[in-house]
């Protein structure tokens, strides 16, 4: 993009109608040793979820190392370094950011980034969350419910800050199908995805709401 336009932003380049907002990236330094493996390579990644990529051969894809994979209690699971996103610094730019966005006329957005179902996925493993719906329900609630914690936390800073729109994004599909069912889907995860959408309208009515899924997710709109 730089080489044939000579610019470094696309969205100003090419005059995008509108702009997203983020939390602020975490300042605390998190240890998750005892969660990943050792024998991680050097130009492998860890955020501040805990998940570690490890880049692929192919273009931009990575393998993720999840660091719940081996947790078996609910107290193992209340005892992990949660990612201090309602701390104030990681938030409290959220207002001006918006302010100045909108005095030039830009539509704002703010994302959740991958919550519920995916983040889980990835912070897991989806074999492991699928075993957890089917036989280890209390360990599979009280994942989703922290992790909806956190989100209704940010939808609701966003909505306050006074974005015109909240993107979520929570893929459930793959090429043809679903990867769980429309039954379990409306059981495990379209409530709490509910509860993230009210946090935002329970301060903004109004606010657009937009969600993001890749694949086929046909069988689950109404």
């Amino acid at each position: 993009f730089r080489k044939h336009t000579g610019a470094n932003d696309p969205a100003e380049y090419y005059g995008f109608e509108h702009r997203m907002v983020t939390f602020a990236p975490t300042k605390v330094e998190y240890d998750f040793s005892g969660y990943l493996p050792d024998d991680l390579p050097p130009d492998a990644t860890v955020n501040e979820w805990g998940e570690a990529r490890v880049p692929g051969g192919f273009h931009h894809f990575s393998r993720y190392v999840q660091p719940l994979a081996s947790l078996k209690t609910i107290d193992e699971l209340v005892a992990y370094p949660w990612p201090d996103v309602a701390a104030d610094y990681r938030h409290d730019h959220l207002e001006e950011a918006v302010r100045r966005l909108h005095d030039r006329d830009l539509f704002v957005i703010g994302s959740t980034g991958h919550m519920g179902w995916e983040k889980a996925c990835y912070m897991r493993g989806i074999l492991n969350v699928c075993e957890d719906l089917a036989s280890n329900q209390n360990f599979a609630t009280h994942l989703l419910d922290r992790l909806c914690e956190v989100f209704c936390f940010m939808s609701r800073r966003f909505a306050e800050a006074g974005v015109d729109m909240l993107w979520l994004s929570e893929d459930i599909g793959m090429q043809d199908r679903l990867m769980i069912s429309p039954r379990m889907y409306r059981e495990w995860i379209k409530p709490r995805t509910k509860r993230v959408i009210d946090a935002a309208r329970q301060v903004n009515p109004g606010i657009w709401i937009a969600q993001h899924h890749c694949g086929y997710v046909e069988p689950l709109i109404g």
